[in-house]
């Protein structure tokens, strides 16, 4: 019997969609990736794409209370 290895596919999104997801205003997500902090990323040619469920993960490390 040969072990099924689960594939989950990864969602990426922009910086509007990270917006829509966390509240963080474009230009603060542009300063952070200028100053290299903030929310981890990816560049594809002139294209920036977080992990959505990455940013999540954040979201809820943070979580107070």
């Amino acid at each position: 019997m040969t072990a099924k290895t689960q594939q989950t596919a990864q969602k990426f999104g922009t910086e509007k969609d990270v917006h829509r997801l966390t509240g963080l205003g474009l230009k603060k997500l542009r300063i952070d990736r200028m100053f290299r902090r903030g929310l981890p990323y990816y560049k594809l040619g002139t294209r920036v794409l977080y992990d959505l469920d990455e940013v999540e993960r954040l979201i809820r490390a943070g979580r107070q209370g």
